[in-house]
C-alpha cells in the first residue's frame, strides 16, 4: 500500500515537470533574447533541483531541517546569477518610495522568498485539485503581467505551466487518481516563486535608470502572497500554542472549511474563489481590462461551482 501511495504521488510530480520541460524545450527554437533565455534556463534547472529533492523527500522523508538546508542552497546558487536584490521599491500609487537593502539581505530576502513560497505551496497540497488550481491561477496572473511587460519568454514558459496544470487537474480533481507530491510541488513552487521575482525586477528596469536589481512592489503582487500568508498564519498559531512548526494540525484554510461542514470539493472551489478575486483585485492598477474580464467572466463561474456543489 506504502509502495503505491508512493508510486501515484510521484507520478503528478513528474507528468508536471516533464510537460513543462518539453513544451519549452520546444520554445525554444523560437527565441532569441539570450539574456532573457538564460534567466529561464537557470529557473528550470532550479525548479528541477527542487523537484528531484521533492521526490527523494517523497520516498526518504527527510528531515525538515535537511531538506530546508539543502533548499536554500539551490536558491542561493539562483540568487548568485543575477537574482539577489539590492533594494525595494514601493509604488502603491506611482509615487516612488526606496528602501536601500542591508548587503547581508541582498541574498537572504529571495531565498527566503523561494524557499518560503514553495514551502507554502506544499502546504496548501492537502485536498484534491487545490494546488493545482491555485498554480494555474498564479501562473495565469503572472503570465498577464509578463505580457503586459513584453518579456514573451518567460510568458511561453508560465503557459507551459499552465497547460501541465490543466491537464493534470483532469486526473488530479476529486476524487483525484493522481496526488502531485512533493516532487510536484517543490517544481512549481519554485517555477512560480523566481519567475514572479524576475517580472517584478523587470518591472523596475522600465522605472529605473541604475544597474542595480531593485524587487519594485506593486499591487500586483498581492494575490502572489495569499499562500505565504495562509502558511504564516498556521505558523503563528503553533508557536502561540507550542507546537513545533512542523506539527501536523487542521490549522489550514482548507482543512478549516471542511470543518465547518463543507465537502472537500466545495472547500476547493471556495479557496480558488478567493484567489481569483484577490487576482482581479491586484490586477486594477495594471490593467483595468484584464481585471474586470476576471471579475464579470471567472467570478460568477466559480459562484455557481460553489452553489451547485452538495456538502
Amino acid at each position: 500500500l506504502v509502495k503505491k501511495k508512493l508510486k501515484t504521488i510521484r507520478l503528478g510530480g513528474i507528468a508536471i515537470s516533464i510537460g513543462v520541460l518539453l513544451t519549452f524545450s520546444i520554445s525554444l527554437i523560437f527565441l532569441k533574447d539570450q539574456d532573457q533565455i538564460f534567466n529561464l534556463i537557470s529557473i528550470l534547472l532550479g525548479a528541477l533541483s527542487f523537484f528531484i529533492l521533492g521526490i527523494i523527500d517523497d520516498f526518504l522523508e527527510l528531515g525538515a531541517i535537511q531538506r530546508l538546508l539543502i533548499e536554500c542552497l539551490i536558491a542561493l546558487l539562483l540568487v548568485h546569477y543575477n537574482f539577489e536584490i539590492n533594494g525595494l521599491m514601493i509604488s502603491p500609487n506611482k509615487n516612488l518610495f526606496f528602501i536601500e537593502m542591508p548587503h547581508i539581505l541582498n541574498y537572504l530576502l529571495p531565498i527566503l522568498w523561494i524557499v518560503g513560497f514553495t514551502n507554502a505551496i506544499n502546504w496548501i497540497d492537502g485536498i484534491d485539485g487545490l494546488a493545482g488550481g491555485v498554480t494555474i491561477i498564479l501562473s495565469t496572473h503572472l503570465a498577464l503581467i509578463s505580457f503586459g511587460l513584453q518579456n514573451y519568454p518567460l510568458t511561453i514558459l508560465l503557459s507551459c505551466l499552465i497547460g501541465s496544470c490543466i491537464s493534470f487537474l483532469v486526473f488530479n480533481k476529486y476524487p483525484s487518481k493522481i496526488i502531485m507530491g512533493d516532487g510536484g510541488s517543490h517544481f512549481i513552487g519554485f517555477l512560480i516563486s523566481a519567475s514572479s521575482m524576475l517580472i517584478f525586477l523587470d518591472t523596475n528596469q522600465l522605472n529605473s535608470s541604475n544597474n542595480q536589481n531593485i524587487l519594485y512592489l506593486t499591487p500586483e503582487m498581492i494575490v502572489i502572497f495569499l499562500p505565504i500568508l495562509e502558511m504564516l498564519q498556521v505558523i503563528i498559531f503553533r508557536m502561540l500554542n507550542k507546537f513545533p512548526i512542523i506539527y501536523g494540525d487542521r490549522r489550514h484554510l482548507h482543512y478549516r472549511l471542511i470543518d465547518l461542514g463543507n465537502s472537500e470539493k466545495k472547500a476547493c472551489i471556495i479557496i480558488l474563489t478567493i484567489y481569483v478575486f484577490f487576482s482581479g483585485i491586484s490586477l486594477l492598477p495594471f490593467s483595468k481590462v484584464i481585471a474586470f474580464g476576471y471579475f464579470f467572466a471567472l467570478i460568477p463561474i466559480f459562484i455557481r461551482k460553489i452553489t451547485l456543489i452538495k456538502n
